[in-house]
């Protein structure tokens, strides 16, 4: 979709930014961890919930189900502070 799309071209426009250009658009990460090669992962998770909300039809109580999900991003930096590939997931 173009929406998918207009992502990818997005987080594509970081691939050779620094960790500061980085974290100036996304805020402070979660977390660090290294990538093995000397570089290092920043991961920004959100967590949040939808559904949950009551309703009532012809007198009838209902529901809709709480579900729980999480946004990931991650941003890979070589050890030269160069982003050179992300990962966005949601679960």
């Amino acid at each position: 979709s173009f929406r998918k799309y207009a992502d990818y071209l997005y987080y594509n426009s970081f691939l050779g930014k620094t960790c500061a250009d980085v974290i100036q658009a996304f805020g402070a990460p979660t977390r660090i961890t290294t990538d093995g090669k000397g570089g290092n992962i920043y991961v920004w998770e959100k967590t949040y919930t939808t559904g949950g909300e009551v309703y009532y039809i012809s007198g009838r109580m209902h529901s809709n189900p709480l579900r729980f999900h999480k946004n990931i991003k991650e941003f890979y930096f070589t050890r030269d502070d160069k982003c050179y590939h992300w990962r966005v997931a949601t679960e």
